[in-house]
């Protein structure tokens, strides 16, 4: 009988991957209470803390990767199947190694770098192996393939002829900087993870559960009820809210998409071009502040400054980032006659839950502000949004195993993120030590390029675009940074410029083909085409990828909120450039525009980008005089066609 049917004393892959489930939530939750208690009480030493986290966060991503192979359940081959959860198994043994044995033997280790003995390196080798197995099945084959690149040039580049190559290492060396070494390596970043992104993450996962999405998406659809494509402005406005919380593109897009794809398809967009607006939306929120996304956190801690100027300097970008994106789906609306929105708005939604988004964030927002550290300022806030629920917002009010299941997000989106930020470690720790990075950049400035700063940005960008296109963002920025930003700085552009140059095309990256899940994520959501949703997606965000070329040349878009004169006539000069460029690239303008009117109002808005980058009067000129040939060309065409309406002979009744 049990040959044939299962038996009933079986153990079954759904039993375990439900088993694992509820281990993970017992390691998230001891977790977050063990991160709260340090908080205010440290239980450890610095480095044994920093063990014990990754400990935590690796046990915590491969048990999850565990559990949905075993959810999954073999697709076509059992063989294959078997093999990968036996790997994965593998991967967790072998990848916890190291930082145990880091964790009992961390006095000795933490002065030995370089000098290991057999066992040492043996356990290094092995845990280095399962790290990357691990992000094999958590983080896929390409970046995988980058890690395992940069590991094999740190070994055997001593090989490789000419500026790249680099001065032999020994294995226990290499060892010490990539596995066994508290603040090398695999632990270059975990510091970050543990101290401010993991709290920071507990804070949004619980914001997002206590109902203010909906009155976020509110908001957006009054916006939607005044304007042309109002059924996109649930999308934009929504998610450019969400995003101040959230600072993940795939997440947003599951959190509004969920809403807006469906309002968007009834309101006559075609499914692949409610994604794109979807997807272009959500990928903002990974330069939204104060909540931005994982790159930001890398780049503060690259730069070695507090994490709330990074959110400030972006500040200005992301605002530019949607109004090319709102600039676009306003011509679209235009250009295609798409309806307003009609639908009621819930008001007393949002007049309950809006205090607790605007009172928690801005806990967040004033304490970094006042220089305290991420992890505290994280702490209130979420104190805040864990509290004010249940005092303000009446019938709106979250239950509590919302608040609960938010917690426990936050730790397990915590893990995965820990995880990819380890397999980042040895890549940058490689580049850094071989001194890959600077020897590329001395290599681009010694060529013609080195003798153009302008034609450097172009190659930066594509650069970027292509690497980006195919790993996430924060992998991207991080190689990106150490490659080609000293190349930058070289050049002449200011430091934090040419970091927010590389992070914000690191951003756009994420919704250009092949890999691109932003918008796979929406158009599965919309039922659409996947390239199709891609291609319309780069369209909608394409006037976004002028705003990086105006403040590298003009920084002063950086230094916000710090209002000055230059400042302002950056900021208006560059929003009436994108949306001159916005006109001529979606074709209307008070009405449908031919292809030289579209030529001319294009080349104008790009004349006032120019000015606000480089402040030359002749610039501000033409764009004047092309700017004005344009609309009073739309003028002169309404009012033939206002003539010739009146001039119309009456329609005979009866």
């Amino acid at each position: 009988m049990c040959e044939r049917e299962p038996c009933p004393h079986m153990i079954t892959r759904h039993t375990v991957a439900r088993a694992l489930s509820w281990v993970v939530a017992a390691e998230a939750a001891l977790l977050v209470l063990y991160q709260l208690v340090e908080v205010w009480h440290p239980l450890q030493g610095v480095s044994q803390h920093y063990s014990v986290f990754f400990v935590a966060v690796y046990s915590m991503a491969l048990l999850m990767a565990l559990q949905d192979e075993l959810t999954r359940g073999p697709s076509r081959s059992r063989g294959l199947y078997h093999g990968k959860v036996l790997l994965l198994c593998v991967a967790l043994v072998a990848g916890l190694l190291g930082p145990v044995y880091l964790w009992a033997n961390i006095e000795r280790l933490e002065v030995s770098a370089g000098l290991l003995n057999g066992l040492d390196v043996s356990i290094g080798l092995g845990a280095l192996a399962g790290i990357v197995l691990a992000g094999l099945f958590t983080w896929g084959p390409i970046l995988t393939g980058v890690v395992c690149a940069s590991l094999l040039y740190f070994f055997f580049g001593d090989l490789v002829p000419g500026f790249l190559g680099h001065v032999p290492y020994t294995t226990d060396f290499i060892v010490t900087y990539t596995t066994l070494h508290p603040i090398y390596g695999i632990y270059w970043l975990i510091p970050l993870t543990a101290d401010v992104i993991f709290y920071v993450l507990l804070f949004s996962s619980v914001l997002a559960q206590t109902g203010t999405i909906g009155g976020l998406l509110e908001i957006g659809k009054a916006v939607g009820r005044r304007i042309s494509g109002g059924g996109a402005y649930p999308a934009v406005v929504g998610s450019a809210l969400v995003g101040t919380m959230v600072g993940q593109a795939v997440a947003n897009v599951v959190i509004t998409g969920r809403v807006t794809i469906p309002q968007m398809k009834r309101m006559g967009f075609k499914p692949e071009m409610a994604a794109a607006i979807e997807t272009s939306a959500s990928a903002g929120s990974l330069i939204m502040p104060p909540i931005m996304g994982l790159g930001a956190f890398v780049m503060a801690f690259f730069l070695n400054v507090p994490y709330i100027e990074v959110a400030l300097a972006a500040t200005v970008p992301a605002v530019l980032y949607y109004a090319g994106v709102a600039l676009g789906v306003y011509f679209y609306g235009r250009s295609t006659r798409v309806e307003r929105i009609t639908d009621p708005i819930d008001w007393a939604l949002v007049v309950r839950v809006l205090p607790t988004f605007l009172i928690s964030l801005g806990i967040l927002t004033a304490l970094l502000l006042r220089m305290y550290s991420p992890r505290l300022a994280g702490f209130w806030a979420l104190l805040a949004a864990v509290l004010l629920p249940f005092f303000i917002q009446g019938r709106h009010r979250p239950p509590f195993r919302a608040i609960v299941d938010g917690v426990l997000d936050g730790a397990r989106t915590a893990a995965k993120l820990g995880l990819l930020l380890a397999l980042i470690g040895p890549v940058a720790q490689t580049v850094m030590t071989t001194s890959l990075g600077v020897s590329f950049a001395n290599a681009m400035i010694l060529s013609p390029l080195g003798h153009t700063a302008g034609l450097a940005l172009p190659l930066v960008m594509l650069a970027t675009l292509v690497t980006g296109a195919a790993i996430p963002e924060a992998a991207t920025y991080v190689i990106m940074a150490l490659a080609l930003a000293p190349f930058l700085e070289e050049v002449g552009y200011p430091r934090l410029a040419a970091h927010m140059f590389v992070f914000y095309f690191s951003v756009f990256a994420t919704i250009v083909p092949p890999v691109a899940i932003t918008a796979m994520t929406a158009a599965q959501l919309a039922g659409a085409s996947f390239m199709e949703t891609a291609r319309r997606a780069m369209g909608l965000a394409f006037v976004g990828l002028l705003v990086p070329f105006v403040f590298i040349f003009n920084p002063v878009l950086l230094e916000f909120p710090r209002f000055s004169l230059p400042f302002l006539m950056a900021l208006g000069s560059t929003l009436v450039g994108l949306g001159g460029v916005s006109a001529g690239w979606w074709g209307w303008l008070g009405g449908p525009l031919r292809w030289h009117e579209r030529a001319l109002i294009g080349v104008a808005g790009l004349c006032f980008l120019a000015w606000a980058a480089v402040s030359r009067d002749e610039l501000i000129g033409v764009g004047v005089l092309l700017g004005g040939l344009a609309i009073g060309g739309q003028w002169v065409k309404a009012r033939r066609r206002a003539g010739g309406a009146l001039a119309a002979p009456e329609k005979p009744r009866g």
